[in-house]
């Protein structure tokens, strides 16, 4: 979902999971290859409860909430205590004038249950630098006593021509999060589709780590 998307009259929430759901299911079917659909979550706390119930009953794979929106005390208490999916943690209303950015989105973040983090990345409509970004997925993964690394997930403006740099620059174990560009393809959106998956696998196994002799 879209970081926006709540209860709208155009996208109600409990038809537009379940749709969205069976379409995913659908694809799996045809191509052979399972997707994961993760729907946003933003509300009052007792909304939030509810909806993170309905959406596991129906068979979301994963979620999307925003720690800085919903609020950073009642995010932790919806993950730790009413969700068993992987949670996405956007960055939306998450200033970071009175704290660093990575602290904030690299560990914070992560300690408070996010599995994987939205950040903007260098080089798109943001001014995040190269060297905020590479920190903050470093932390990310950075390995604490009863908490588990999460995935960093470079965002904002990208483009599917970037995959090579990207792999390269954050390493295989990264999400990859471009929207705008496929949509912009129109009616080619299912080649550009295709066309970027098929670049990341390609770039993935470039990129991966080789294996130690033995």
């Amino acid at each position: 979902d879209d970081h926006y998307l709540d209860d709208q009259p155009t996208a109600p929430f409990e038809q537009r999971i379940q749709s969205c759901i069976e379409a995913a299911g659908e694809a799996a079917e045809h191509t052979g290859r399972s997707t994961l659909y993760a729907p946003n979550l933003i509300g009052s706390p007792d909304e939030l409860k509810r909806k993170a119930e309905f959406l596991q009953r129906a068979g979301a794979g994963a979620c999307l909430i925003a720690p800085a929106a919903v609020g950073l005390p009642v995010f932790h208490e919806i993950v730790s205590r009413y969700l068993e999916i992987p949670v996405l943690a956007h960055p939306s209303y998450a200033g970071t004038s009175n704290i660093a950015t990575d602290l904030l989105l690299g560990t914070l973040f992560r300690w408070l249950g996010a599995d994987a983090v939205i950040f903007p990345n260098y080089g798109g409509r943001f001014s995040f630098t190269p060297e905020v970004c590479r920190s903050i997925a470093g932390r990310l993964r950075i390995e604490t006593e009863g908490i588990r690394p999460a995935f960093p997930v470079p965002a904002g403006g990208m483009r599917t021509d970037r995959v090579d740099e990207l792999v390269r620059f954050f390493g295989v174990d990264t999400v990859l999060l471009v929207g705008g560009h496929l949509l912009e393809a129109g009616e080619r959106i299912v080649e550009e589709t295709r066309r970027f998956t098929s670049a990341v696998a390609l770039h993935t196994r470039r990129n991966a780590p080789k294996p130690t002799p033995i």
